[in-house]
């Protein structure tokens, strides 16, 4: 039995140590992600947010915020989500009204010592990097009723010894798909949208 799923944990150590495999990429935090109304309901977004970055220019957030379109594809995104959940978002005024205040980008980056997988020696100095990303946003229903939203999701990038080559560095979540971050987070955030209306209905 063991010999049998030999060739499958070594495979699972050497997706793991290569970072080519990552929970983050799939993560959600929550149980509720095909919750919808039952009925269609219009909701008018002013998606002109604040970008607060806070990073140097060698965090993966630099590049990923380089890409053409990026604030473009988080609009999009965020629709086809809030779509799912039964909203129709038009151009107009309505009396439900979605406004995105805030994209935050945060890297807390760090100098560690890092040590060899058997403690026996330090390998150096490298950076550790504790990455945020938020979006924040007001729901308003008929002028009234105002509800501040926040969906945020975070995440270290640690540096340690490599699995395969002794004395080569990698790093714990090199593997992370911003973009599916990204969506992930989106997707909770219209969650939010749908519990704040579902709770005034």
């Amino acid at each position: 039995m063991i010999k049998r799923l030999l060739p499958i944990i070594s495979l699972f150590f050497i997706l793991t140590s290569c970072n080519l495999l990552n929970t983050h990429n799939i993560k959600n935090d929550y149980r509720w992600k095909n919750k919808k109304f039952a009925e269609s309901t219009d909701v008018q977004l002013l998606f002109d947010p604040v970008i607060y970055k806070a990073y140097d220019s060698t965090s993966t957030l630099h590049y990923f915020l380089e890409e053409p379109n990026k604030l473009m594809d988080t609009e999009k995104t965020l629709k086809e989500k809030l779509s799912k959940r039964n909203f129709t978002v038009v151009p107009d005024y309505q009396p439900v009204i979605l406004r995105i205040d805030t994209l935050a980008f945060i890297d807390k980056a760090e100098m560690m010592s890092v040590l060899s997988n058997d403690g026996s020696e330090i390998l150096g100095n490298y950076e550790k990097n504790d990455i945020t990303i938020k979006v924040i946003g007001t729901l308003t229903i008929h002028d009234s009723t105002r509800t501040t939203l926040e969906s945020q999701y975070h995440y270290t990038d640690e540096p340690r010894e490599g699995y395969i080559i002794k004395g080569t560095i990698a790093y714990s979540n090199a593997a992370i798909n911003l973009d599916k971050v990204m969506n992930n987070i989106l997707n909770e955030f219209s969650y939010k949208c749908y519990q704040v209306m579902n709770e005034y209905h």
